[in-house]
């Protein structure tokens, strides 16, 4: 079964032909004809960042995804492991849309209603160093506890912890709806001592995961936050159980010598859980979200203490907000190819699975004001990307039991090794390439490869021949 691509994708499931009685080039100028501007903004008009009211008009209309979805259609824009994101992240109202899922993808035929209507250039393209100057000149506008910026795994759970400990909590992204790289996570949670385990009479230790871990990491990581990975892992479990998610199924992943990887039971894609889950758990604690908010200046004293940032909101332009602490939970540069140049020459140029929001921006930040880096040239690559496309096949097919053959059909690695090493030894074999074989038992238990196979990207075959 040779992996083609992964194909998951939310946006609208109209077509431009599906408005052909409508003359109008943007979707803005169809509703003002319906029920004027107020069909969509508030008056006066006074849209946020986050196009909070906008995005409620469309689902007063339209409903929610739930019900827009169609289990008919091959590919359903409104089911997807993005979730319930908002509509304004594909459908503009004065501008083109654009299907965002193709930032990762390359689907077609799947044309947006008014998607004639003229382009902008991106509302965040470049820094305006006069503006951010100006802002902090004109000083803070609001005053919180505590900013975090980005909002992925990392950064909801900041906040959503500091909010329960009884802090003002401002939660910032650039993108337009929140998720980063953790939503498009596949594999699972790796932890020690939980009751999952416990209930699989899975024998595990915190030595073993210790040992396990600086392994992966040719043992340059740190020990000191290798031992409190390990020995917080089961916490960790637990917190994410008390927002709400179910991480029931137990799985072994490459690196681990016992089945140790946490994840939602039925198959499902760890990271898409985890995500619906922490949005959930943000609105419940009332966390100030703020979408299209990208920080562009951290604010330093003259003692140089960090006491706020500077914001480029997509339409409140540039203000200062003043904090007591600051966390950047930004992710990494893996979708910067200047950057990748940069830190690591060796792998210029090579196919980036992460979100395109991936770019390195909060390590520029820290940099501004003299932080160092520590270690910032390592760069893993992932050994199963399905063939001409970025998108990550997930570890865990490997881990419940697909192999993985080299074009002539031998086995050439375990399929339990590390990330690298898998990786090498696929850059070794003949036209660097491999392919994940598994049966119908493992179809059958995981869901995420039946995504794959509605998708089109398994090769199929009734015998082991064949």
């Amino acid at each position: 079964m040779k992996i083609k691509y992964l194909s998951i994708i939310v946006c609208s499931i109209l077509t431009a032909s599906s408005w052909a009685a409508d003359n109008k080039n943007d979707l803005a100028s169809f509703h003002k004809d319906v029920n004027g501007c107020k069909t969509c903004h508030t008056a006066p008009n006074k849209v946020s960042d986050s196009e909070t009211f906008e995005n409620k008009q469309c689902k007063s209309c339209h409903g929610d995804y739930g019900k827009l979805a169609n289990p008919k259609l091959e590919i359903d824009p409104h089911s997807s492991h993005l979730g319930d994101i908002n509509c304004t992240s594909c459908h503009k109202g004065h501008e083109q849309p654009k299907l965002y899922c193709n930032e990762c993808h390359s689907f077609k035929g799947l044309d947006m209603p008014f998607n004639k209507a003229k382009s902008k250039e991106p509302w965040d393209k470049g820094w305006d160093n006069e503006a951010i100057n100006k802002a902090i000149a004109a000083g803070p506008k609001e005053t919180t506890d505590v900013i975090v910026v980005g909002a992925g795994s990392a950064g909801f759970n900041a906040a959503i912890a500091a909010k329960k400990a009884g802090a003002n909590v401002i939660l910032l992204d650039k993108a337009p709806f929140s998720g980063g790289n953790s939503m498009l996570a596949a594999g699972g949670y790796n932890a020690v001592g939980t009751v999952q385990q416990k209930d699989h009479k899975v024998d595990d230790k915190i030595e073993w995961y210790v040992e396990d871990t600086m392994k992966g990491g040719r043992y340059a990581n740190d020990p000191k936050l290798v031992q409190i990975l390990a020995e917080q892992s089961a916490d960790g479990i637990k917190w994410l159980e008390s927002l709400g998610a179910n991480m029931d199924d137990l799985k072994r992943s490459g690196g681990a010598r016992v089945d140790r990887t946490h994840r939602p039971s039925g198959g499902l894609s760890v990271g898409p859980h985890i995500i619906d889950v922490l949005r959930k758990a943000s609105d419940k604690e009332g966390v100030d979200t703020r979408l299209n908010s990208k920080v562009v200046k951290l604010v330093v004293d003259d003692e140089q203490k960090i006491v706020g940032v500077v914001i480029h909101g997509k339409h409140s332009g540039h203000y200062m907000v003043a904090a007591k602490s600051v966390v950047l939970a930004t992710g990494g540069y893996g979708f910067n190819k200047e950057m990748i140049a940069f830190y690591r020459p060796t792998f210029k140029g090579m196919t980036s699975s992460n979100n395109i929001t991936s770019t390195g921006d909060g390590i520029e930040l820290a940099k501004a004001v003299g932080a160092s880096m520590t270690d910032i040239d390592w760069i893993q690559t992932h050994p199963t990307v399905g063939k001409d496309s970025r998108i990550l096949i997930s570890e865990t097919v490997r881990g419940v039991g697909a192999i993985m053959v080299n074009k002539e059909g031998n086995r050439f690695i375990n399929e339990l090794t590390t990330r690298d090493k898998a990786s090498d030894a696929i850059l070794k074999q003949p036209e660097q390439y491999a392919w994940l074989v598994f049966d119908n038992e493992l179809y059958k238990k995981a869901k995420m490869v039946q995504g794959y196979d509605h998708l089109e990207m398994l090769e199929k075959a009734n015998t082991v021949r064949g």
